[in-house]
């Protein structure tokens, strides 16, 4: 595999609605206010952060955020 091709993650990607909330929060949004645009408890915004990070293998929301851009996850 050379360096510019996207890394494979786990198995399955992130459900759709946690992809929401990733580019959400890869557009500068806080969590309260990815909540609060989606409608949703801050809870929720923290749950799907959780199972991004669980699915991309990623150590930081910045780095989920770095591996969804590269797979092309979101935009």
């Amino acid at each position: 595999m050379s360096g510019n091709e996207p890394r494979q993650h786990s198995s399955e990607n992130p459900p759709q609605d946690d992809l929401a909330v990733l580019q959400l929060i890869a557009n500068g949004e806080s969590y309260d206010e990815a909540a609060g645009i989606l409608d949703v408890g801050r809870d929720v915004v923290d749950e799907a952060m959780r199972r991004v990070r669980r699915s991309l293998e990623a150590l930081t929301d910045e780095h989920a955020v770095a591996l969804a851009f590269r797979c092309r996850m979101i935009d």
